[in-house]
């Protein structure tokens, strides 16, 4: 029987004397008791075993590398598809109902929110 492990996996025989060892990545053949055990089929059905449909038989074909397109001059720097930016780092200054820019806010709890300066003299 010709499988492929995704992990490694002891399968031990119906009497307890033998067992076969199948490490990770193992792509190749395993004695025919194996495939009639129910911890066999277990693995199959969860998919840390796959059968390939042609036994084996079909010969392995290269999976192409998706190719890293250079960016030109014009794009240097930039990325595809980037994300919005992170709150408080916004691209253009905002504005206000008529159009224009808005003055800076003050950050709240500081000197000069209020235009009015508080002391804390006895």
């Amino acid at each position: 029987m010709f499988i492929a492990s995704k992990n490694h996996i002891l399968i031990p025989g119906a009497d307890g004397r033998e067992a076969v060892r199948i490490p990770r990545g193992f792509v190749g053949s395993i004695p025919d008791w194996v495939g009639g055990t129910a911890y066999f089929k277990a693995l199959v059905q969860c998919g840390k075993i796959t059968l390939p449909e042609d036994g084996g038989k079909a010969p392995l074909v290269p999976v192409p590398k998706p190719s890293k397109e250079k960016r030109g001059a014009s794009q240097k720097g930039k990325k595809k598809d980037s994300p919005a930016p992170a709150p408080g780092r916004e691209e253009a200054p905002p504005k206000d109902s008529a159009g224009e820019e808005a003055p800076p806010k003050a950050p709240a709890g500081e000197p000069g929110e209020s235009g009015v300066e508080t002391g804390g003299g006895i």
